[in-house]
């Protein structure tokens, strides 16, 4: 084994809250399990380990600094984002030997298709969105005025950012990036696809429930650092990568 890339979790947010216990054992023991593992088989090998860790910019809480960079302060945030933070713990704070290097990839909101027509969690807002545009849902339930902007970042760019961090993590490295693209609301995800399907996306909208006003990511070090940049660069080429793997 040359490498290890940790993707596995569960990554619900609200259901983080109803189900702590489980989110724990999976986002917070099984990592610490997996990172115990692939320190043991660098130790009985001798060949050096690379683990890149998919964390979330959940980790951040609702800074009032945006973008976020990686160095900032966390402030205080859900159940959810705290066993990322913790999965973060267990990766960077292995032991330094080496034999083990980490890199732990902020992602935010990954969208767009993957190669097989997934679109991602049908309980997020762009799915949601097309789903309605596909005529499966009759209207797309958005909590507030629509205006909370959050960063999204084709899930082709997230499968980028681990093969350049899965190169940078050398034996004793130790490193936190962000990865994000495009800063959008949910008022600009349902216009763009609106404009990309054609069709009407009727919403209804419901009364706010706390929703943070912006988080974007600051990508200015795994540009740097890792040389890595985005290639759907505008929202409307991830929602039209999206709408074209469930309309085909």
């Amino acid at each position: 084994m040359d490498g290890v890339c940790h993707l596995a979790a569960l990554t619900r947010v609200r259901e983080a809250a109803e189900r702590l216990a489980e989110y724990k054992d999976v986002n917070e023991r099984g990592t610490a399990i997996l990172v115990a593992a692939a320190a043991a088989e660098a130790a009985h090998s001798g060949r050096p380990v690379r683990f890149v860790l998919a964390s979330s910019g959940a980790v951040y809480g609702a800074p009032d600094v945006q973008p976020i960079p990686e160095d900032l302060d966390f402030t205080d945030t859900h159940e959810y984002g705290l066993t990322k933070r913790a999965a973060e713990r267990a990766v960077l704070d292995a032991p330094l030997d080496g034999r083990f290097g980490a890199v732990a990839l902020r992602v935010f909101n990954a969208a767009g298709a993957s190669v097989d027509g997934r679109i991602g969690d049908a309980d997020t807002i762009l799915p949601k969105a097309l789903a309605v545009a596909s005529g499966s849902q009759a209207q797309l339930t958005v909590n507030g005025d629509g205006t909370a902007v959050r960063d999204f970042v084709h899930v082709h760019d997230v499968a980028r950012a681990f093969v350049a961090a899965l190169a940078y993590a050398q034996p004793d490295r130790r490193a936190v990036f962000n990865v994000g693209a495009v800063g959008a609301s949910v008022l600009d995800i349902v216009a763009a696809v609106r404009s990309v399907s054609g069709r009407a996306v009727p919403v209804e909208h419901r009364p706010a429930s706390g929703e943070v006003p912006k988080l974007l990511a600051d990508t200015r070090r795994i540009r740097t650092e890792l040389g890595w940049t985005p290639i759907y660069a505008d929202l409307g080429a991830i929602v039209a990568d999206a709408w074209a793997a469930i309309s085909d």
